[in-house]
């Protein structure tokens, strides 16, 4: 399965996806198949709509050893605490970032492939992956989050990615 990123203008992005049914044991190819592509793009963090995919998953991967790789299968965020600026690209919004305020920890509530419940934690960097991920899985981009002025600054930009995006379709 050889699938591409799909970017700003693309249809796919702006809807809520559709719970994954568990068990699912052809789900671990997938996830394998999410973080190669997310890897190959250089990205922390790659939710199924990303790639086309109309489903409740995503994956994380920071590169550190503190931090274990995660899976987000239907995911839910459970709690929230603090507050936080920073700058946030985004995979399907090439050469486009902005100023997104975010939880500096959530817990998030997700299953694994065989239907079990897991609970995880996620301070700092990884609870802002773990939010931004989240709202991809509810059709928000990060330029739904940032002022008006930045998104202003940046509305050639998005312009020529819908423009490009409606060629592929």
């Amino acid at each position: 399965m050889k699938r591409e990123l799909t970017t700003y203008g693309q249809a796919v992005l702006r809807r809520r996806m559709k719970e994954v049914v568990l068990p699912d044991e052809a789900l671990g190819d997938l996830i394998d198949k999410m973080l190669d592509i997310m890897y190959r793009e250089k990205g922390i963090g790659l939710a199924a709509p990303q790639i086309g995919l109309d489903m409740r998953l995503a994956v994380i991967d920071l590169g550190r050893r503190d931090v274990e790789r995660l899976v987000l299968i239907n995911p839910m965020i459970i709690s929230r605490q603090g507050e936080c600026v920073a700058e946030e690209g985004c995979l399907s919004i090439p050469g486009v970032s902005g100023n997104v305020m975010r939880s500096r920890e959530v817990v998030v509530e997700t299953w694994d492939t065989a239907g079990n419940r897991r609970t995880v934690k996620c301070v700092g960097l990884l609870a802002r992956v773990v939010e931004h991920e989240l709202d991809h899985l509810d059709g928000l981009l990060i330029i739904d989050k940032i002022s008006t002025v930045e998104r202003s600054l940046m509305s050639s930009k998005l312009k020529k990615l819908k423009k490009e995006a409606s060629r592929k379709s």
